[in-house]
């Protein structure tokens, strides 16, 4: 009777578990964003002279670029062998 419950008990956590993973793979695994500063639009902000201040100073201050196959020209990282961690 315990073996029973046991086997039901594993079944179960099973059955949860793949429940997840075919629900995040059906929704992809990473969920799309949506950012929005001050109400400003993709546009807006990339024309915004504080916002690219402070995106610069930040990425300056405390990241790191490494690229393989990549390279870098007037502030644009071109290639898709980059990684950047802050």
């Amino acid at each position: 009777m315990k073996n029973n419950r046991l086997i039901v008990l594993t079944a179960f956590l099973f059955g949860y578990a793949l429940s997840d993973v075919v629900n995040n793979v059906s929704n992809g695994f990473i969920s799309a964003v949506v950012a929005e500063v001050d109400g400003m639009t993709y546009t807006e902000l990339r024309r915004d002279r504080d916002f690219k201040k402070a995106v610069r100073y930040i990425v300056d201050s405390d990241c790191t670029v490494s690229l393989s196959g990549g390279y870098v020209d007037s502030g644009y990282i071109y290639g898709m062998d980059g990684d950047i961690s802050c």
